[in-house]
């Protein structure tokens, strides 16, 4: 059975106007800017002030890859060695 009543527990949401959108839009296009504006050129406030070295500068002990005159390691599991 439909009862009809005057009270709501919620009312409805309103609908959006025109201007309700386009100030929505604005301010978050105006938010977005500005957080696009300070990552690409203020980025070391969330990153941090140090040196970001080139990876050419890194040598082949700091990056873990051993001499070329070094002995091969030694491989677990079967590799057909007999």
């Amino acid at each position: 059975m439909f009862v009809s009543c005057s009270y709501f527990y919620r009312t409805p949401t309103m609908g959006t106007t025109y201007i309700d959108r386009c100030l929505t839009y604005t301010i978050s296009a105006i938010l977005w800017f500005w957080f696009s504006y300070h990552m690409y050129y203020h980025s070391g406030h969330i990153l941090g002030h140090w040196y970001m070295p080139y990876l050419h500068e890194f040598s082949d002990a700091e990056l873990g890859i051993p001499a070329d005159s070094a002995a091969d390691p030694e491989y677990w599991g079967q590799h057909k060695k007999n």
